[in-house]
């Protein structure tokens, strides 16, 4: 990989063939990557709290949790998720990619065409960079009057939900997961209606284009996240 490229993706393989593993971990260290594995999703779940992945390759028959439970845990975490198993038939497929999979390789897998899976899912999961070319600046939002303001245009008054929802994005650093934002709007996520994240983003669009005639800086990302396409400040 050239020096001029974004960082390799650090991957986790959580596989519990022992050759199979070793197989997948040492082509992928030659490659250039940084790859941890473990065999089962206990153990995996414990390595990733102090050693956290860009990619997770998955096995499905895993001993005890199975590997369509882990991607399924994963699925709104923003990982890209890789499965890698001997289950070939076309529901197995369909199961694996319901669960949150972004790819399904089966066995014996390809090397070379792994790391094309690889590659093409870290293009996904790269952060849009140069937007601060793209957008003009001088968005902010102000905590007191909760307003949407920039520089020129003015200003959107915003309801407790559209002002919770950008209040989550510039708190975590201009990317959410719709499970963040579900946590910031509704006291009981376990219950909320994802849609209604669709609602609220078509209304306050409608309402910042109508008042300043400008796009609404929050962009889909991959993994089902959402992401500020420019810097919004506290004031």
């Amino acid at each position: 990989m050239s020096t001029g490229s974004p960082q390799p993706p650090r991957i986790a393989i959580v596989e519990d063939d022992a050759d199979q593993c070793a197989s997948m971990s040492e082509y992928l260290v030659l490659r250039g990557y940084s790859v941890w594995s473990e065999p089962s999703a206990a153990a995996f779940y414990r390595h990733l709290a102090v050693s956290p992945v860009d990619i997770v390759i998955l096995d499905i028959g895993l001993p005890g949790e199975d590997g369509l439970s882990v991607a399924s845990h994963l699925a709104q975490s923003g990982l890209g998720i890789l499965i890698v198993s001997a289950r070939s038939s076309v529901t197995d497929r369909l199961n694996g990619m319901a669960a949150g999979a972004d790819s399904y390789l089966t066995k014996p897998v390809d090397l070379h065409e792994l790391v094309a899976h690889i590659e093409a899912l870290r293009r996904r999961l790269v952060p849009v960079k140069g937007w601060e070319t793209q957008e003009p600046t001088g968005w902010s939002l102000c905590r007191r009057s909760r307003e949407l303001v920039t520089g020129v245009e003015g200003t959107v008054l915003l309801t407790p939900s559209e002002f919770a929802l950008l209040a989550c994005l510039i708190d975590n650093n201009g990317e959410c997961s719709r499970q963040q934002i579900a946590g910031a709007l509704d006291s009981n996520p376990s219950q909320f209606n994802y849609h209604r994240i669709d609602v609220l983003l078509s209304r306050l669009r409608k309402k910042v284009k109508c008042t300043m005639d400008r796009d609404l800086p929050v962009a889909s990302a991959p993994q089902q996240k959402l992401q500020l396409t420019c810097t919004v400040a506290w004031t």
